[in-house]
């Protein structure tokens, strides 16, 4: 438990943090060696140290990720979605959601609505990701609906649209 106290005090997460508590156990879940191959794994993708400690105070269970899982989304966020690295630092959550049944499915709907010009181009691609279900629905889904009709199908997985 020291272990976990001071590595947790090492990257700046504080007992009165509220992230201090999720912090501990998935620090205690991992060994020393498996700590080190995650954060070099991250740097692989081209983040820094410092963006990866930041991560981790902002969402801890961003290194409980499994390395197959890490290796698969950030290879998806930063080649396929040319996502900056820092972009996937600042919104740490991004490890945490399914691919399947959140990722894949609103890349599909934001790659079409960019394709047809619907889609503003100062919006941040990664905080799109992060919204809740209802608002991303209501602002990037039904709101298009009508210029694009099998957007909904295409959300679903149930249709797939050519560009």
């Amino acid at each position: 438990m020291l272990y976990a106290t001071e590595r947790a005090r090492s990257l700046d997460i504080k007992p009165t943090d509220s992230t201090y508590v999720t912090a501990i156990p998935v620090i205690l879940l991992m060994t020393e060696s498996t700590w080190k191959r995650k954060v070099e794994l991250y740097k692989k993708f081209g983040l820094t140290e410092v963006e990866i400690f930041k991560a981790i105070k902002r969402q801890p269970y961003f290194m409980a990720c499994s390395e197959e899982k890490i290796k698969s989304l950030m290879n998806f966020y930063t080649y396929t979605m040319k996502l900056k690295p820092s972009a996937i630092a600042t919104y740490p959550r991004l490890l945490l959601y399914s691919f399947d049944a959140r990722i894949q499915p609103r890349f599909n709907v934001l790659n079409i609505l960019a394709s047809k010009k619907l889609l503003k181009t100062h919006k941040k691609i990664a905080w799109l990701l992060t919204q809740s279900e209802a608002k991303f629905l209501t602002n990037y889904v039904n709101k298009y609906v009508d210029q694009v009709p099998d957007l909904m199908e295409l959300y679903r997985g149930v249709k797939t649209i050519d560009l």
